[in-house]
């Protein structure tokens, strides 16, 4: 009988043994599990070492700021940045045959006086087909106002604002074409569309609403952000303004015309039949 209880002993024993080797594979898989979903930063991390930007995680950021700056994160297109680094600051011209516009017309060219262009020109915004695009994603700063650049008193016995200025030029292009066309003035549509940036946009909006627009129709004025693009230094790695918040920059002025798809709005002047854009800056008065 003792025999027979020390061999039964010894056979649970083996058997407890081997039911916790066992169990071990899928004990160890469920804690790096575990492991894994407690570090929700391991798949950004892994991309970020992929793409040489590891040091965007060291140090981490603020646990209370984690979730915001894991999207900012995840938001990256970092293959497509990597692309633009290289290409903006390779010494190689771009690959590929580079040639001038064709349908380009110069001032040496038209007729003596531009009385036959300002027709022409008269005729296409009578018909709507001409929008105005004005450049003004940048502050004041440099004329030491902290304001967005177009709310800015240039000066002048009137003391308009270069908005103001820009606003009651197109209203006397419109008055000019109603004229020239035989249109009543309602019937000719001459959009502006204001760039802004992410710093002034909301100031930008407020200060036309807070003037009525200057008498723009409110059908007439769009506004759209210009695009943000991450800041590098000089080897290529992402910079970050802190911890928590990745540095960025505007995309410059050549980025007007993606954030005018983004915005909807080259499918907006499409429809309505607009064939020519002119584009200026806040501060071209």
């Amino acid at each position: 009988q003792l025999c027979l209880v020390a061999t039964a002993t010894v056979t649970q024993t083996q058997n407890e043994v081997g039911a916790t080797r066992l169990l071990r594979p899928s004990t160890r898989r469920l804690r790096r599990t575990v492991m894994a979903s407690a570090d929700p930063f391991s798949a950004v991390r892994a991309r970020l070492a992929e793409h040489g930007q590891a040091h965007l995680l060291s140090p981490p950021p603020p646990a209370a700021a984690a979730e915001d700056y894991l999207r900012q994160l995840r938001g990256l297109d970092l293959p497509r940045l990597r692309r633009m680094f290289e290409s903006s600051t390779s010494a190689q011209p771009p690959a590929g045959d580079i040639t001038p516009f064709e349908d380009i017309t110069c001032v040496e060219e038209l007729p003596a006086g531009g009385a036959e262009a300002h027709s022409e020109g008269l005729r296409l915004i009578a018909e709507g087909k001409v929008a105005a695009l004005l450049l003004a994603g940048g502050s004041g700063t440099r004329l030491g106002s902290a304001a967005p650049k177009g709310c800015y008193d240039i000066g002048m016995p009137s003391h308009k604002s270069l908005f103001q200025y820009h606003a009651e030029r197109l209203l006397g292009a419109r008055r000019l074409a109603a004229q020239h066309s035989g249109r009543r003035l309602e019937e000719v549509h001459l959009p502006l569309l204001v760039m802004t940036s992410e710093a002034n946009d909301g100031e930008t909006r407020a200060f036309f609403a807070e003037r009525d627009r200057f008498g723009l129709p409110p059908d007439q004025l769009h506004f759209f952000t210009q695009g943000m693009l991450p800041a590098f230094d000089e080897r290529g790695r992402i910079l970050r303004s802190s911890a928590s918040q990745l540095a960025l920059s505007p995309n410059g002025n050549g980025g007007v015309y993606l954030s005018l798809q983004e915005a909807g709005l080259l499918e907006e002047m499409s429809r309505r039949g607009v064939t020519s854009v002119f584009q200026f800056g806040v501060d071209n008065v």
